[in-house]
C-alpha cells in the first residue's frame, strides 16, 4: 500500500484504501512566481502587518513545520524550490515535478529538512537538502512503485504548479487595475523604509553617551511621530484598496480566461488518476 505524507502541519496518511491523520501546526502554501510578484507580494504582507497588527517592525513567521513521516522514503517536488547543500549553501532551484528519494530528515532553526538525492538524466545526484513544506512524500522507493503511478502523480504536480503560477498572474493583472493600487504600494514602501530607518537610528543612539544619547532619543521619538502619521496614512489607502479589491473580486478575471480553462481541464484528467495520493492541502 502507497501512502503519501504531507509535509505540512496537516501530516496526512493516505493509502489506496483509506486515510489516517496525524497534527502538528498550520501553514499555508505560497507558489513561487515572477521576481516582480514576489516583491510585490512580500511589500503587500508588511503591510498586513502594519495593517491589522499595528507593528512597528514586521516579523518574519516563527511557525515551523514538523515532518511527520518516516526517515526514508521518495517524492515530488511540489512548487519551485531552493535546494541546499548539507552546509546549508544554496545549489539551485528545482521546478515542481522534480523526483526524489530521501534517506534522513534533519532538524534546522526553521522547518524541517529532508536529505534526499534528485533524480536527473536518469541517476540520482549527490545529496541535498530540501524544506519539507516544498515537497509531497511517500513511503518506499521509486524504483520498486509502479512506474506510471510515479508518472501520473508528477504530471499531476507538474500542471498544478502551472495553474497556481497562471492564476497568480491573473490575480497580479487585476491587483494593477485597482486605481489605489500604485498609491497603496508607494505608501507601504515609504512605511517599510522608515520601519528601517527608526531601527537604524535606535541602534546609534544605544552607542552613545550624554547629551548626544539625549539628542538621538529625542530625534527618535520626531521621527516616530512622523511615522505614526505615515501609518495612518497607510491604513487609509490600504482600506481603500482593499475595499475595492472586495467590491470587484480579483477572481473574476479568472472566470472567462481560456487558458486558465485548459490548464484546469489538464489538471483535472491528470488529478482523476491519483486523486487518492494527492495531499488534502495541496488539492
Amino acid at each position: 500500500m502507497l501512502k503519501v505524507f504531507t509535509i505540512s502541519a496537516l501530516v496526512m496518511l493516505i493509502g489506496i484504501s483509506g486515510v489516517n491523520a496525524a497534527r502538528s501546526s498550520s501553514r499555508n502554501l505560497r507558489s513561487l512566481s515572477e521576481q516582480k510578484a514576489d516583491e510585490l507580494e512580500k511589500a503587500r504582507d508588511k503591510a498586513m502587518e502594519a495593517l491589522f497588527n499595528q507593528t512597528e517592525q514586521s516579523h518574519a513567521s516563527t511557525e515551523t513545520i514538523t515532518f511527520l513521516g518516516p526517515k526514508n522514503g521518495w517524492g515530488f517536488v511540489i512548487k519551485k524550490a531552493s535546494c541546499y547543500s548539507a552546509q546549508g549553501k544554496k545549489l539551485g532551484i528545482l521546478d515542481a515535478g522534480t523526483l526524489f528519494k530521501y534517506h534522513d530528515v534533519k532538524s534546522s532553526s526553521g522547518n524541517d529538512m529532508l536529505l534526499a538525492r534528485i533524480r536527473r538524466r536518469g541517476e540520482w545526484s549527490q545529496d541535498c537538502l530540501l524544506a519539507c513544506p516544498d515537497v509531497a512524500a511517500y513511503e518506499g522507493d521509486p524504483e520498486k512503485v509502479d512506474i506510471k503511478i510515479v508518472k501520473n502523480l508528477r504530471d499531476y504536480f507538474v500542471l498544478k504548479a502551472k495553474v497556481d503560477s497562471y492564476e497568480k498572474q491573473l490575480r497580479q493583472r487585476k491587483s494593477e487595475k485597482n486605481p489605489y493600487y500604485k498609491s497603496y504600494l508607494a505608501v507601504v514602501k515609504k512605511y517599510n523604509e522608515s520601519i528601517a530607518v527608526a531601527h537604524k537610528m535606535k541602534i546609534e543612539a544605544e552607542k552613545l553617551t550624554g547629551i548626544r544619547k539625549t539628542t538621538a532619543h529625542e530625534n527618535l521619538r520626531s521621527f516616530k511621530y512622523k511615522q505614526e502619521q505615515l501609518k495612518q496614512a497607510l491604513h487609509q489607502v490600504g482600506q481603500k484598496y482593499k475595499s475595492y479589491k472586495s467590491e470587484v473580486s480579483i477572481n473574476s478575471l479568472a472566470v472567462d480566461d481560456p487558458e486558465l480553462n485548459r490548464l484546469k481541464q489538464e489538471l483535472a484528467v491528470a488529478k482523476s488518476k491519483v486523486e487518492d495520493l494527492i495531499p488534502e492541502e495541496i488539492n
